[in-house]
């Protein structure tokens, strides 16, 4: 699936799975969604591990993550309504997982 946002709670958050979201309007929550085409990028990284592995090479180091979001006021929602491929967390590590994840596009904070 294909991370698109992420909504986040006191003790809660959750990650969207859709090629486009945006804030409902929702005033108590604000969408954060990934700028950038990251559907290119996740493409271009598929092709760097493929070289890499062709090379031999099996670097194994920290990633760091420059990953750039805007915001739209409300929970983050398809263009019609959906909920986008939403999945629920009991933890606050929705931005990391959405920095961390290429597919994802964006997520929520309370």
């Amino acid at each position: 699936e294909t991370c698109t946002g992420y909504v986040m709670g006191e003790t809660w958050c959750e990650t969207y799975y859709h090629e486009y979201v945006t804030g409902d309007g929702r005033t108590e929550f604000t969408c954060h969604e990934k700028e950038g085409d990251w559907k290119k990028d996740e493409d271009e990284e598929e092709e760097g591990e493929d070289e890499a592995e062709e090379e031999g090479e099996d670097e194994e180091e920290e990633e760091e993550y420059d990953i750039s979001y805007t915001t739209s006021v409300g929970a983050c929602r398809t263009e019609d309504g959906g909920k986008a491929g939403l999945t629920l967390f009991s933890d606050t590590d929705c931005l990391l997982r959405c920095s961390a994840d290429t597919t994802c596009s964006g997520y929520v904070i309370r």
